[in-house]
């Protein structure tokens, strides 16, 4: 009888054992889902009924656990965006990222906000965003723009003038800080080709074309013209009807 008893306690102990194992691993699971960028994903999604956000991709700089003033400082929806799968948005501390009704963010995109505070980008309504661009720095682009795949358009500089024995991140590290940001306007109806670049602090005015493989760091602010070549340079005015 006693050996009995005792072989029961120990079919009990590690009935326990095993029940407690699972339970841990249970545990972390959770706390590794937490993590994820899908449970963020659907959280932020939950705050915002007009966002859709594709699997794989990543809005670095949100904690959908904020509360909803300190979030709206952050990330702005206004009406129904849809982001892209394999996309990446990353949202430094002080910075914001403003995406209006309609906007569309395909495939593979890299929306990087700059560091600077007070720094946002901003897409206006019915813009899209075609795949593998990358947006980086203080941007603001206009309502029912077109832009193409590949672009890229960077309101972020380097500073390499001074001395030539230092590399450009000792030569920046020595600059006094600045307290002039670089902006990029796109003004709305505009169309930017494949290809293109957009760099430093520089405006396009209204239904501003850019031709395929352009280099843009002038500013047209007047708009309705077409733009091509390596720096672009107008081509034509736009026809009216």
């Amino acid at each position: 009888m006693e050996l009995s008893y005792i072989y029961k306690l120990r079919n009990r102990d590690l009935v326990f054992a095993r029940y407690f194992v699972r339970l841990v691993r249970l545990v972390f699971t959770i706390l590794r889902l937490l993590r994820t960028e899908l449970l963020t994903n659907r959280l932020l999604e939950a705050r915002y009924p007009g966002l859709r956000i594709g699997m794989g991709s990543v809005i670095e700089g949100i904690n959908p656990f904020w509360t909803k003033v300190r979030i709206a400082r952050a990330l702005q929806i206004h009406g129904s965006v849809k982001i892209d799968k394999r996309c990446c948005i990353r949202i430094p501390d002080g910075s914001s990222l403003i995406l209006c009704d309609g906007v569309y963010i395909l495939e593979g995109c890299l929306l990087d906000v700059g560091s600077q505070t007070g720094a946002s980008i901003k897409i206006g309504k019915g813009t899209s965003i075609e795949r593998f661009c990358v947006l980086g720095g203080n941007i603001e682009i206009g309502e029912e723009c077109l832009i193409a795949p590949k672009v890229f358009i960077s309101s972020n500089e380097h500073s390499f003038d001074g001395n030539p024995n230092l590399s450009i991140r000792q030569t920046e590290a020595a600059l006094p800080p600045s307290s002039n940001m670089n902006k990029i306007f796109i003004g709305k109806f505009s169309w930017i080709g494949v290809n293109s670049v957009v760099v430093g602090s520089i405006e396009l005015g209204t239904k501003t074309v850019v031709g395929a493989n352009s280099f843009i760091n002038h500013a047209f602010p007047s708009g309705h013209k077409v733009l091509a070549g390596s720096p672009a340079r107008p081509i034509r005015n736009l026809k009216s009807s």
